[in-house]
């Protein structure tokens, strides 16, 4: 840094003379007396000596020279030539070139061998294994957007699989006592005990299977640090239908709540 000598003080009889490196100093020290340092809040002693400061700037808005700029008015001629000229900016590296061909690209062919194109798959499914991005995207939507784009996921999984089902409507006997059957089987499945007391009127599930997932997932849960993990779950099996227990509008969330409420008791 260089300072003008009018900058300086000019010695006097009553004034010893300085040398530079003392009113240097000296006008740093009174900078500092405007922005004292602030207190550290670490107890680490490693930055005592360590002083941040800045100063304020100002921009101002310069249409005629940000028109320069773009027409490339600024431009210089790569060492100064006036025939098929090379534009560059001032700060370009190629400036410090002295062939001309050396700006040329070099032209080459990339192969690659099956074995890299098999082993680049296999580290981009490790690369990208944790990233669920419909999860993130679950993050920032509300609890109604996130209602309505679960049911769109079961409706289109339910879309998806009656596609290639052929259906008839003609009766027979067959048909008949196999909706028998199937009502027989609900009357077994309807008799199965939970395994928490619910309050009166509450719905329950129908067989174990179902009950021992609620129970998991509300242990699982509980036990999380994560408060959106119920969400991250609810994402990842929306096309499941034994986890639809997780969507408010389901006949088990509250048998759902209910056991997660008397695992944390």
């Amino acid at each position: 840094m260089f300072f003008s000598e009018t900058l300086l003080q000019e010695p006097s009889d009553k004034q010893t003379t300085r040398t530079w490196s003392e009113v240097a100093s000296s006008r740093f020290k009174s900078r500092r007396s405007k922005h004292p340092r602030k207190k550290q809040r670490t107890n680490s002693q490693e930055y005592d000596d360590l002083l941040v400061f800045g100063y304020e700037v100002k921009t101002f808005r310069d249409d005629e020279m940000s028109k320069k700029v773009d027409e490339g008015n600024l431009l210089i001629s790569w060492r100064g030539e006036t025939e098929n000229r090379i534009l560059l900016d001032r700060y370009d590296v190629r400036n410090l070139l002295d062939d001309r061909e050396q700006f040329k690209k070099a032209s080459y062919t990339m192969s690659r061998r099956n074995e890299d194109i098999e082993q680049e798959k296999i580290i981009d499914e490790e690369r990208w294994r944790d990233l669920d991005s419909e999860s993130e995207d679950l993050f920032e939507m509300s609890e109604e957007e996130r209602d309505e784009y679960i049911e769109e996921k079961k409706e289109k999984r339910t879309t998806d699989e009656n596609k290639g089902y052929n259906y008839h409507y003609q009766y027979t006997e067959e048909s008949q006592s196999y909706d028998e059957t199937e009502e027989s089987n609900n009357e077994v499945k309807s008799t199965y005990t939970p395994k928490y007391s619910v309050p009166v009127g509450m719905t329950t599930p129908l067989d174990n299977r179902v009950d021992e997932i609620i129970e998991r997932t509300a242990k699982f849960l509980n036990a999380s640090t994560d408060p959106q993990m119920e969400i991250v779950i609810q994402a990842k099996q929306a096309s499941n239908p034994s986890f639809s227990f997780l969507n408010k509008e389901d006949p088990l969330y509250p048998y759902y709540k209910h056991v997660r409420v008397l695992l944390q008791t």
